[in-house]
């Protein structure tokens, strides 16, 4: 034990006195840096996040500056220690020590800088991690960060990770594809959170399924029908179907037609498209495009209008449609214009012998 003890501190003990006070000086002097620099940027980002419409969270960023902080101060004391002579063992127990420390705090920096990373990109669209659904991933991505961090650290003190990693990699395989789907829709997941094709409120239409969106789960997300009934969708079918958002819109195209009797006269004819420009202009939220005589019918002389609903809402929409109907019928009954209904006129015609 004692020859031991000399063994790692006897290089330590003949060290220059000199040079060790310039090297302690030194990691002081760097220490006290480190902590200054992380005081003057806490002090400098929370008076960022106290701006308005700031898009920082100062707890998250603090987080992230104490992580840097520390790494900051191995460095220190890494170059310190790498200034002193040492004994092989003292070195190796020394070298040991800070790939430990490293990569300990080096996983720490990481996972709170993606923490914060996510918080801005959620926070740029409405939202932020700490009410998100998607923060109860984020303990998954960290433990398999450590198992990771784990292996690293074995290998490099000479366990044989190869043979554990080639035994868990063939049950990995295994579990891999008995959960497919499960991964399928957890990916799916990530790309609705990233690339937010929609958010819970908004009215979307899936295939043949149109409904409100309630909840994003992990696996599965879902919309409120409009008669009533949940329908339950995988993340998958949501990712991989052609969604129609319709809370997006900023205005609503509507197009719509109308016949009238063959026996209208010409002079009419030309006059209904003034009828209804006028009762479209008149109507709010309403904004008119073109009305045209458009075709002949089989029982009616038929026209259509297209005009711009300026609301996403159906309920807006559909009031609009029904004062624009009801304002045509009341010009119609005063001009004469009948609407026509499915005729057939049958002609007769007596033989003579």
């Amino acid at each position: 034990m004692t020859k031991t003890i000399k063994a790692m501190t006897g290089p330590f003990l003949e060290s220059d006195p000199v040079a060790m006070l310039v090297a302690l000086g030194l990691l002081l002097a760097a220490l006290a840096a480190a902590a200054l620099l992380r005081r003057l940027a806490k002090v400098r980002l929370n008076r960022w996040a106290q701006k308005d419409g700031s898009r920082l969270d100062p707890l998250l960023a603090d987080m992230l500056l104490g992580s840097l902080y520390w790494l900051l101060n191995l460095f220190a004391a890494w170059f310190f220690c790498e200034s002193l002579f040492l004994g092989a063992a003292a070195r190796s127990f020394l070298d040991h020590l800070f790939l430990i420390l490293f990569t300990i705090t080096t996983i720490s920096l990481l996972f709170n800088g993606l923490r914060l990373f996510l918080d801005i990109y959620l926070r740029a669209r409405g939202s932020s991690l700490a009410e998100h659904r998607g923060k109860v991933v984020l303990p998954v991505v960290k433990g398999v960060a450590w198992v990771l961090a784990l292996a690293f650290i074995l290998d490099n003190f000479g366990v044989k990770v190869g043979t554990i990693l080639a035994g868990l990699g063939v049950a990995g395989v295994a579990v891999g594809f008995a959960a497919q789907a499960i991964l399928g829709d957890l990916f799916s997941y990530f790309a609705i959170l990233f690339d937010r094709p929609f958010v819970i409120g908004d009215f979307v239409i899936v295939g043949d399924l149109l409904g409100t969106v309630e909840h994003i789960g992990l696996k599965t997300s879902r919309i409120r029908s409009l008669s009533g009934e949940q329908i339950i969708l995988p993340n998958s079918d949501l990712t991989g179907s052609r969604v129609k958002n319709y809370r997006r819109m900023s205005r609503r195209r509507v197009v719509f037609g109308f016949g009238v009797l063959y026996s209208t006269p010409s002079h009419q004819l030309e006059a209904i498209p003034g009828y209804v420009k006028a009762i479209v202009d008149e109507t709010p939220r309403a904004t008119f495009d073109r009305a045209h005589f458009a075709r002949f019918g089989d029982s009616s002389l038929d026209f259509e209008v297209v005009f711009y609903v300026e609301s996403p809402d159906y309920n807006e929409y559909m009031d609009v449609q029904q004062r624009i109907n009801l304002a045509i019928v009341r010009k119609f009954e005063g001009e004469g214009v009948g609407f026509a209904f499915p005729t057939r006129t049958i002609h007769l015609q007596q033989e003579t012998e």
